[in-house]
């Protein structure tokens, strides 16, 4: 823009505010009077240092700040076609177009974002980030709230331009368009923030698709300006109110308006920043990551594991596949900025009482996830291994980042008294969102766990009603453990209490271990078998397990079960602990971990019991 000669060339010659290219619509110039009388005093006050040190100017109009009144552009965008063109003409509808196509593709967006990530997980925000991309985040959202242009554009031209201005220079104008794309403009300026928000958050995606969706409007607007779009739409890029500038609202009036459109850019900032600030906490807090796990192992042995008890140290047999069940998140409590889980008992799932559980965790010293227990070492007199007393790991993944478990991949490694490769470790995520996730078999608890319908049992009730009464090969017949809550003096109450805690009818339900049923030998057997395995069929009681990978069948000593004392089944159902659970006769070195065994179903793989009469009524239950 050129001046005339007679105007100064100072403080007063041009302006352009709001740090914004012209192409993006919002483009101001000082537009000073032309009279030759003009002299520099008249259009030029000098600022008192003081008064701009204490903030007085902000109370003072144009003039008496130093500098002239600015004159507004309308912005050369497509959405001033919203107001400019006719209803029926092509720039109108190519406004309209603009919009439509801006609107939707920020819609898809957001609908994309809410998609990410697994079920339940707020905006699909991931379960941790390293402290590298935190810091990145929240300077992506103060960056992306002064890259957004449309909000303060649109309240830029409500605030200065009036209807009474508008309608003056162009009769034909219809106020209500102009507050229309003003309002098109704030709209989309808002969902642009809320994108920039879950695209942040999510910390996986990048900008650029969302900002050129903003700058769709300025960008047809030029092209339609270089005659790309055809003649109308040049011809009305090209119109005399896009180079007619029009008079701003008195400071007077517009004083409140600009507090008000401070205020909103400090609120927006607010808002966008505590909400990233809860998303922090609750990744810190590890509530992102699942609450409860089901873990296998697999089928690997330590033999002659160094075991750390009340008496001292022992070696034993380990077998890792004790270990498996459900693992529950420590809330509160974390490690290297990830979870720990902790294993829960075998009969009820809930936390043991005074028994050690395991802990699958991160170590920072081996960048991976690992299985630890705190009386298990992999040597003796570990506290002279500082790696030994920092990490005493008996499973490890691979060197991993990753602040999920359930994004772990690949081989773990397995101490069985030397460095082993296993690929069977497995982990599943318990959490249930809906009746499907229990497979329509039970409903899914506010906890996010399974309360199953109908006999079904499970973690997701993905197990079928129990068979009451399976029989052996040899022909054992054997019931499952079915204790009730009424007329039975063993187990105590407080048993069927922690029991019932797996929320099974209180009229009776089936002992579990792993969620498998428990079963015992009724009769069947003849007295030359039970005898082999040295078992008195009056004395003692013969119990089929689960424990872990595998069913046992193992025998209790020296009197029925019944008269087992009510400290003894305390200890038995809440501190049970797969590594001290069974024995069995003919153990040596030639027969390995688990003694002599002998194939009993031929041929092999047919299967050893079946399940017996369904119909059997409830009170052929084997009630202890």
């Amino acid at each position: 823009m050129s001046l005339p000669e007679q105007v100064p060339l100072g403080p007063a010659k041009m302006i352009r505010a709001g740090g914004h290219s012209s192409s993006s619509g919002l483009h101001i110039e000082s537009c000073p009077p032309e009279s030759p009388r003009q002299s520099p005093r008249d259009d030029y006050k000098e600022i008192d240092p003081m008064d701009a040190m204490s903030g007085k100017l902000d109370e003072k109009g144009d003039d008496e700040r130093g500098w002239l009144e600015e004159n507004i552009r309308l912005p050369q965008s497509s959405h001033s076609w919203i107001f400019t063109a006719r209803l029926c003409s092509l720039p109108f509808w190519t406004a309209v177009g603009i919009v439509v196509i801006s609107y939707t593709g920020l819609l898809l967006s957001f609908s994309n974002l809410l998609t990410e990530g697994e079920p339940g997980k707020l905006l699909g925000v991931p379960c941790q980030v390293n402290p590298s991309v935190r810091i990145a985040q929240y300077l992506a959202m103060i960056i992306a709230l002064i890259m957004e242009e449309e909000i303060p554009q649109a309240l830029f031209l409500l605030r200065h331009i009036s209807k009474k201005s508008l309608l003056t220079e162009f009769p034909g104008f219809r106020f209500w368009r102009f507050i229309l794309s003003a309002f098109i403009r704030l709209v989309m300026g808002y969902m642009f923030l809320i994108n920039t928000f879950c695209v942040v958050a999510q910390a996986d995606t990048v900008l650029g698709t969302l900002q050129f969706l903003q700058q769709l409007d300025d960008i047809t607007f030029q092209l339609a300006k270089m005659d790309v779009l055809g003649a109308r739409l040049k011809h009305a890029a090209l119109a005399k109110c896009f180079t007619r500038q029009f008079s701003k609202v008195p400071f007077a009036l517009r004083k409140n308006k600009g507090k008000i459109l401070k205020a909103l850019y400090v609120l927006n900032l607010c808002v966008m920043l505590t909400g990233m600030a809860y998303i922090t906490h609750e990744q810190v807090s590890g509530r992102f990551h699942p609450r409860s796990v089901s873990i296998a192992f697999g089928d690997q042995i330590w033999r002659e594991a160094i075991v750390d008890n009340s008496t001292g140290t022992i070696k034993r047999n380990l077998i890792f596949s004790y270990f498996n069940g459900v693992y529950k998140r420590t809330d509160g409590f974390s490690k290297d900025g990830r979870p720990v889980y902790i294993e829960q008992n075998k009969f009820t799932g809930a936390p043991y009482k005074d028994t050690i559980p395991g802990e699958i965790r991160y170590c920072s010293s081996e960048e991976a996830w690992v299985f630890v227990h705190p009386n298990i070492s992999k040597i003796e007199n570990r506290s002279k291994f500082p790696e030994e007393v920092e990490c005493p790991w008996l499973i490890k993944s691979q060197r991993t980042e990753e602040y999920s478990l359930l994004d772990v991949t690949g081989e773990w490694t397995i101490w069985t008294g030397s460095v082993k490769r296993d690929n069977l470790f497995s982990v599943v995520d318990n959490e249930c969102f809906g009746a499907v996730d229990c497979n329509f078999n039970g409903k899914c608890r506010s906890d996010g766990s399974c309360i199953c319908d109908g006999g079904f049992f499970g973690t997701h009730c993905e197990h079928a009603p129990a068979c009451p009464l399976i029989t052996s090969g040899v022909g054992g017949t054997w019931a499952t453990v079915n204790p009730k809550a009424s007329g039975s003096a063993n187990p105590p109450s407080h048993i069927l209490e922690e029991l019932s805690k797996l929320g099974r009818p209180s009229n009776g339900f089936e002992v579990r271990i792993y969620e498998r049923p428990m079963y015992q030998y009724r009769h069947g057997l003849n007295e030359t078998t039970l005898q082999k395995y040295g078992v008195n069929n009056t004395a003692d009681r013969v119990l089929l397990m689960y424990t872990g990978s595998r069913w046992f069948g193992t025998h209790f000593k020296g009197g029925k079960l019944e008269n087992r004392t009510a400290s003894y089944w305390r200890s038995y159902t809440t501190e049970f602990h797969g590594l001290d659970f069974f024995s069995v006769g003919l153990k040596g070195e030639q027969y390995g971990p688990f003694g002599q065994l002998f194939p009993m179903s031929d041929p092999k793989g047919s299967g050893f019991f079946s399940c017996g009469n369904h119909s059997m009524p409830n009170s052929e239950h084997l009630n202890l």
